[in-house]
C-alpha cells in the first residue's frame, strides 16, 4: 500500500478520518519570499533560489493556498463593467486611484510596502457623500471564479496539499478592510443605517454568481472564509447581526456542494464574540459556523505576519471540526 499523500491527508483532516501522523501545514512561503527580497537574509543558502515545493518536501510539511505558489493571483477575480472608469497617478511608492461615477468620484490611496505589496492607506468610502457613488460602483462590478488559475495552482502543488483559496470578505468586514475603514463604517452605520444595510446587501449579491461557479465546478474541496476577524472590529451585537447571517447563508451553499470550510481568525480574539464563554456554538438550520474555545482541528502558523492562524472549520455534514 502506497503512503498517504499530503493532499489526501488534508481532506481527511476536515472529514475527521484517521491520519498516519500529525498533519502540519505551515504557511511559510510569505516569510521566505520576504527574506528573498532582503537578499536571502537569515535563509539557508539553498533556500534563496530553491523551488518552494522542494523546500516543503525537505521539511516534510504540506502546502495550502495556491496563491502563495503561483504568480500571486487568486482564482477569485473582481471585474468592473465597461462603464467604470478609473485613473491612477503616482510613483513607485505611492498611488492615487480615482474611480469616476455619475454621482461623484471615489478616491483611494495606496502605498508600496516593504513586503512587496500595494496596500490601501485611504479608502473609497469616507463620508455619507461617498455612499451614492459607491452604490453605483457596486452595481457595475462582480466576482468570478477563474478555473484556469485554480487548475494552475492545483497542478503546481501536486500531492503536497489540497489547493485552497479564500473567499471575498463578508459585507461588514469588507467595508472595514477593503472599501472603507473602522471609524467611517461605524459612524455611517449609525447615521445612514438604511443606506449602509443596502450596501451590505449589494456586497453580498456580488458573490452570487461566484458561489454558483465554485459549486458547479466540482473540484474545490476546501475553502477559507478569509475574514481576518479580531475583536477590535466588532461588538457581539454587530457580529450577531451582520456576520452570522452571511456565514450561515454562504456556508450552506458550500456545504451543499460538498465543500469544507474554515475561517481565518486573527490575533486579538480572546474576548471576541467568537470565543465568548467557555464554549460558543452558533447553529441555525444545521448550517453554521462552529467556534469552540479550545484547540482547533488544525492550527497553522501564518508566516506572513508571525501570528497563529487558527483554522476552525465545518464540513458538508454540518458538524464542527476539532
Amino acid at each position: 500500500m502506497s503512503a498517504m499523500t499530503f493532499r489526501e491527508m488534508n481532506v481527511r483532516v476536515f472529514s475527521g478520518e484517521p491520519l498516519p501522523h500529525v498533519f502540519f501545514q505551515p504557511r511559510i512561503t510569505s516569510w521566505i519570499e520576504f527574506k528573498r527580497m532582503q537578499g536571502g537574509l537569515d535563509l539557508p543558502e539553498d533556500w534563496k533560489t530553491r523551488d518552494m515545493r522542494e523546500i516543503h518536501r525537505d521539511l516534510g510539511v504540506s502546502m495550502r493556498y495556491l496563491m502563495d505558489y503561483v504568480p500571486p493571483e487568486s482564482p477569485i477575480e473582481l471585474h468592473f463593467d465597461e462603464a467604470v472608469e478609473q485613473i491612477e497617478e503616482g510613483d513607485q511608492r505611492r498611488r492615487v486611484r480615482t474611480t469616476i461615477t455619475p454621482y461623484g468620484d471615489l478616491v483611494e490611496e495606496l502605498h508600496f510596502t516593504a513586503d512587496g505589496f500595494w496596500r490601501g492607506t485611504e479608502f473609497m468610502v469616507k463620508t455619507a457623500a461617498d455612499l451614492k457613488p459607491f452604490r453605483w460602483l457596486l452595481d457595475h462590478m462582480h466576482y468570478e471564479f477563474n478555473t484556469e488559475k485554480f487548475e494552475l495552482g492545483s497542478a503546481y502543488m501536486g500531492d503536497l496539499g489540497e489547493p485552497q483559496f479564500y473567499l471575498p470578505k463578508s459585507p461588514y468586514q469588507a467595508m472595514l478592510q477593503s472599501w472603507s475603514s473602522l471609524l467611517p463604517t461605524t459612524y455611517l452605520l449609525m447615521d445612514e443605517k438604511e443606506e449602509m444595510e443596502a450596501i451590505f446587501h449589494q456586497l453580498d449579491a456580488l458573490s452570487d454568481m461566484l458561489f454558483e461557479q465554485i459549486a458547479d465546478y466540482g473540484k474545490v474541496r476546501i475553502i477559507n472564509v478569509g475574514e481576518n476577524l479580531h475583536q477590535s472590529l466588532m461588538s457581539p451585537r454587530i457580529f450577531e447581526q451582520y456576520y452570522i447571517p452571511f456565514y450561515e447563508k454562504r456556508l450552506a451553499d458550500l456545504h451543499a456542494a460538498d465543500i469544507f470550510c474554515h475561517i481565518h481568525v486573527d490575533g486579538d480574539c480572546k474576548s471576541d464574540p467568537l470565543t465568548a464563554g467557555d464554549n460558543r456554538r452558533v447553529d441555525s438550520n444545521h448550517h453554521a459556523v462552529h467556534i469552540q474555545q479550545r484547540t482547533a482541528a488544525v492550527a497553522w502558523i501564518n508566516g506572513s505576519v508571525g501570528l497563529n492562524e487558527i483554522i476552525i472549520g465545518s464540513g458538508p455534514d454540518h458538524a464542527p471540526l476539532g
